[in-house]
């Protein structure tokens, strides 16, 4: 047994001959740390405390009682009577560890403590003179605590490794003053109460000497009276200065450790923010005191120190007529640490000491390794037990800062998340309208405690949805012309003004703000370090250098997608000069959001000059030491397309880089949306932003977003997939996209093997594999390299030849079966054949009413014949059939749509395997008759209709024969249905009826016909089935995709299945 914790209702004190009756001779003989709530050691001092007669209490002699010669801890609550070293000695002669006495309650004057303290110190002296006296003094202590007077009256002499002291009222801190003088310790923790003098005389001389380590903590604590505004006896600042003039001769400390605490009893907690007295405690908590400004002066008063740990923490609490009871409303525990760097070492100027702050865990592990601990009381006192950490309580309504549903029910919850919540709910606030301005008047008038919490003000301008005429009549749109005057001057915190406007605006809408305006932001807006202004239509520039000009305060200018009606005016410069001139703004921040569309970069170069002319007109270069243009864009792609070599506006990033140049520090930031699918792939698009800006790429001046995986934990494109190929070795799929790139997979590692930009940055628009080699090409519609042929075998991609002559867009392309010939076919009326091996052209259709927007360019399997849909003069689409090549120049066939109705379009076709028969599919989201949407079969050599198929109820999306035989034709509708017909018959075989009002948007067989793959538009089942070909049965739901299925395509040997999405994602399934 090596700890016992004695306990005993009946009596008060814990006499030693009463602890004899309970415990057995062994278990004293082998105790090594004892406990007591009560202990006393002369019997005549506790006989009035206790219900015995006196003749029930032992009278032996202390002298003749058992001892306790293990005990080498001793903790006592409460020591009645005199605490005599001579009694404690002899009772537990082998104590050296720890001593704690938690009160003494001695009965005796205060002016006989020094009696007691000389009796005590004799008791030391005879043992160290060497007398005959049985006495032994201790030979050191481990650690001592108790109260000042304790130590003062203990007389201690023999070596104390760590004194922690209660030093009570600053009248009894002199007690610890001269035990310290006469025994100083290296290692102290003093408990000190907020009073005048609370330093004076404390640490000695003898003292500093010694002392390494030191403890203090700070306590103020008082339950003022009701409605009393007494203010606390001593402010923080105060104190502060009062703590480092009493250090300063601790020459030696090297680990200092402040603890500032706080209790608050309050009658009325409606009184917050104006009682004096809470406003104390609130001063010692979060963000309202000055953790690095306290640490930074207490190292310079100290330049042995090696660390510095501040605490701060504590509670206000208010009476509880119900309860009966003082019940806390608000708590907070907060602890700062740092590292001393020392002069000369870790970077540190000579003269000069930093401070390295520390993590949580590492300054915990440090107060326990050092020992800069509290006591028991002081943690009780500093409300550790009782409250979860101020650091965590607004942690968690930091989280929901955003939402200010959650705050007002977290604040309604928990009193502990009010002021974290109202600091949240009222720091920003937002006018919307002219009524809303004219009520926030009165609302601040009405609630003064709201006051001293808005640190922001928006303006925004809302009209709702009005059509432009409307909303120039509404009186609300001029809500950025008014100057809210009692909201500049009566809002005693607030830095920052903001002004934005809805992107709906009409657009001749204009800010041109009047002279009185301007005047009154310049009279009232001094405190105005923050300018905010998001989507504002200016004028022309020397709109926007006036209004920035009138708040002279500014450190800080955001601009957020400005644009301009007129472009900068040159005679502008002089006056821009003399408005701006006195500015000096610190940081500016131009954000912009990117094009919507890949090839429509005109947003990007408005944007690109708007930021350049910002940059030209904001005011002097000397002061703006932080310059920033924003991209936020929803992929990075977006941004990269745009700035690619196919983009136009490389003369407009040329210009926005001389103007962040001429900045001591101006840089471009990339930074993506909020992502609902897919992250920017930045390691793809960074060399072409790179080649637009290269100046500062050099410089290390462009910061790219962090790269992040899709959704899925894919890779893929930025945009929708227009096709997909899969290779002749089956090895490979080969993927194109509208946002430029063309994509090779490896199927099996699921991984890109090669990637890039075939036509410098224009979207690709279709590709064809080789049937017998590791070649393909690609149509485009920009640049001289329209049409071009890639080898993307092991040694990389490489462009094997450019097929010029189109004029226009290349819309479509294909490779003939038998791997001899290409064909193109464009926007400028032409189809043109290409020998396959020397690309020189062999064949040419131009007739500009055969061929007008033309896609599914296709060759049937004997590679003679070729077709492809192309625009009617009704602007609908038909389907033309061409056999180049021939020696009678055939011309192309038209294969109506209709006999009857010329408005209903052709949505695809496909040669049967022999290259005898083509199928069609007819019908539009406006067909509602059965005659409209259906699959036409048509004789290849005389195009004569060979078969109506008719069954489906909306328009035909897709259709194609089944292989080997091609005895099967396979449709897909808008109706939900994908219907299998008997080729030669024309009747109906199989009907799968997916889901209704499901669109079925492609289909096509595997190469054996044994199996029909189909996308549809019901995401929530899945947007990719598989059918058994025989029976219609289902044979599996393949999920992975987020969006519609477009693009499909097997293997030529059948073992994998490839799919591509909207979203840009190819997916494999095997």
């Amino acid at each position: 047994m090596i700890c016992v914790y004695y306990a005993n209702s009946s009596v008060n004190s814990r006499f030693p001959g009463i602890i004899e009756q309970v415990l057995p001779r062994g278990v004293m003989q082998t105790l090594e740390k004892l406990e007591l709530d009560k202990f006393a050691i002369d019997p005549h001092d506790i006989q009035h405390q206790i219900n015995l007669p006196m003749a029930s209490i032992p009278t032996t002699s202390v002298f003749n009682m058992a001892r306790y010669p293990a005990v080498r801890s001793l903790s006592v609550g409460s020591f009645e009577g005199k605490p005599l070293l001579d009694h404690l000695q002899h009772l537990f002669p082998a104590l050296d560890g720890t001593l704690h006495f938690g009160w003494f309650d001695m009965r005796y004057r205060e002016d006989s403590y020094a009696g007691i303290r000389d009796i005590n110190q004799r008791s030391q002296e005879s043992d160290r003179d060497g007398s005959d006296s049985p006495l032994r003094g201790w030979k050191k202590l481990d650690r001592i605590i108790c109260s000042a007077s304790t130590l003062y009256v203990l007389g201690l002499r023999c070596p104390i490794r760590l004194a922690m002291i209660n030093c009570e009222g600053v009248e009894k801190y002199r007690y610890a003053a001269d035990a310290l003088r006469e025994n100083p310790v290296a290692r102290l923790k003093l408990t000190l109460y907020h009073e005048p003098g609370m330093f004076d005389g404390l640490f000695s001389p003898e003292l500093a000497e010694t002392l390494k380590h030191l403890t203090l903590c700070l306590l103020y604590s008082n339950n003022y009276p009701l409605d009393t505004d007494a203010a606390p006896r001593l402010q923080w600042d105060t104190l502060l200065a009062m703590l480092v003039s009493a250090i300063q001769p601790l020459k030696g400390l090297t680990h200092l450790r402040v603890v500032v605490g706080a209790s608050v009893f309050v009658h009325k907690e409606a009184s917050w923010p104006f009682a004096p007295w809470e406003e104390y405690a609130h001063s010692l908590r979060g963000s309202r005191f000055d953790y690095q400004g306290t640490a930074a002066a207490l190292t310079c008063a100290l330049p042995s120190l090696h660390y510095v740990l501040l605490t701060t923490g504590g509670f206000l609490s208010n009476w509880d007529e119900e309860g009966g009871r003082w019940k806390p409303y608000e708590r907070w525990y907060i602890s700062r640490a740092w590292r001393v760097g020392t002069p000369g070492n870790e970077g540190v100027p000579d003269g000069e000491r930093k401070l390295v702050e520390l993590h949580g865990d590492v300054a915990e592990t440090i107060i326990r390794k050092e020992e800069l601990v509290l006591s028991r009381s002081d943690e009780h006192r500093m409300v550790v037990f009782h409250t979860l950490p101020i650091e965590i309580l607004e942690a968690i309504i930091d989280q929901t800062s955003d939402h200010a549903e959650s705050l007002r029910r977290l604040s309604l919850t928990c009193k502990d998340f009010l002021p974290r919540a109202r600091y949240h709910l009222f720091s920003t606030i937002c006018i919307r309208n002219l009524q809303q301005m004219e009520a926030s008047r009165e609302f601040f008038d009405s609630h003064p405690w709201i006051v001293r919490l808005v640190q922001q003000v928006t303006l925004s301008v809302a009209v709702g949805d009005l059509d432009d005429e409307s909303a120039l009549n509404n009186p609300n749109i001029r809500v950025l012309d008014v100057v809210p005057v009692h909201l500049l001057s009566k809002l005693p915190s607030l830095r920052s003004w903001r002004m934005k406007t809805v992107p709906h605006l009409p657009s001749q809408v204009s800010l041109s703000l009047h002279r009185y305006t301007l005047s009154s932001y310049k009279k009232h807006g001094d405190r105005i370090k923050d300018l905010g202004l998001e989507m504002i239509p200016f004028d022309d520039i020397l709109d926007f250098v006036g209004l920035i000009s009138a708040f002279q305060g500014l450190d800080s200018l955001t601009c957020e997608s400005l644009r301009f009606r007129t472009p900068r005016a040159r005679d502008f410069q002089d006056q821009s000069d003399k408005l701006v001139g006195s500015l000096k703004i610190k940081r500016l921040l131009c954000s912009s959001v990117s094009a919507d569309r890949y090839g429509l970069d005109r947003s990007i170069c408005q944007a690109i000059r708007c930021a350049t002319s910002i940059l030209d007109h904001v005011g002097s270069r000397e002061h703006l030491t932080d310059v920033c243009v924003v991209f936020e864009v929803s992929a990075i792609g977006r941004l990269g397309f745009c700035l690619s070599p196919a983009g136009t506006s490389w003369k407009e990033c040329k210009a926005l880089e001389d103007a962040l140049l001429a900045f001591p520090y101006g840089h471009i930031l990339l930074k993506d949306f909020p992502k609902k699918y897919r992250a920017g792939r930045v390691e793809f698009w960074a060399p072409a932003i790179e080649r637009a800006f290269p100046r500062l790429a050099k410089r290390g001046l462009l910061t790219f977003p962090s790269t992040k995986a899709d959704w899925s934990g894919s890779p893929g494109h930025e945009l929708p997939v227009q096709c997909i190929c899969a290779s002749y070795d089956n090895r490979h799929v080969v993927t194109a996209s509208g946002d430029g790139t063309i994509i090779v997979w490896d199927h099996e590692r699921g991984t890109i093997a090669h990637e890039w930009l075939p036509h410098g940055g224009h979207g690709v628009l279709d590709l064809a594999l080789s049937p017998h080699s590791p070649r393909l090409v690609s149509a485009s519609g920009g640049g001289s390299e329209r049409l071009a042929v890639w080898d993307f075998g092991l040694n990389g991609t490489q462009n094997v030849a450019t097929l010029e002559g189109h004029t226009e867009t290349v819309t479509a392309c294909a490779w003939s079966p038998d791997g001899t010939l290409i064909a193109s076919a464009s926007g400028d009326g032409t189809v043109r054949i290409w020998d396959a091996l020397t690309f020189e052209q062999r064949g040419l259709l131009d007739d500009s009413e055969a061929v007008s927007d033309p896609r599914s360019l296709q060759f049937s399997p004997d590679s003679r014949h070729l077709a492809w849909i192309s625009k009617s003069p009704t602007n609908d689409y038909t389907c033309v059939l061409w056999q180049p090549l021939e020696s009678d120049e055939r011309q192309p066939m038209h294969l109506l749509s209709h006999p009857t109705l010329h408005t209903v379009p052709v949505n695809a076709l496909a040669f049967d395997p022999h290259s005898m028969r083509l199928a069609t599919a007819h019908g539009s989201q406006s067909s509602r008759t059965p005659e409209e949407c259906v699959v036409r079969i048509w004789d290849v050599v005389s195009g004569a209709a060979l078969a109506v198929l008719s069954g489906h109820a909306r328009q035909v999306n897709d259709v194609v024969f089944s292989p080997g035989a091609g005895s099967l034709v396979l449709s897909a509708a808008s109706d939900g249905t994908v219907r299998l017909w008997d080729a030669a018959l024309g009747v109906l075989t199989v009907a799968l009826d997916i889901i209704p009002g499901t669109s079925v948007l492609k289909a096509c067989f595997s190469p054996d016909g044994e199996f029909i793959a189909t996308a549809t538009s019901n995401l929530k089942r899945g947007p990719v089935i598989v059918w058994r070909t025989r029976d219609g049965a289902c044979m599996g739901l393949l999920a992975g995709h987020r969006l519609r299925v477009h693009h499909m395509a097997f293997s030529p040997n059948g073992e994998f299945l490839t799919t591509g999405d909207v979203q840009g994602v190819a997916i494999a399934y095997v």
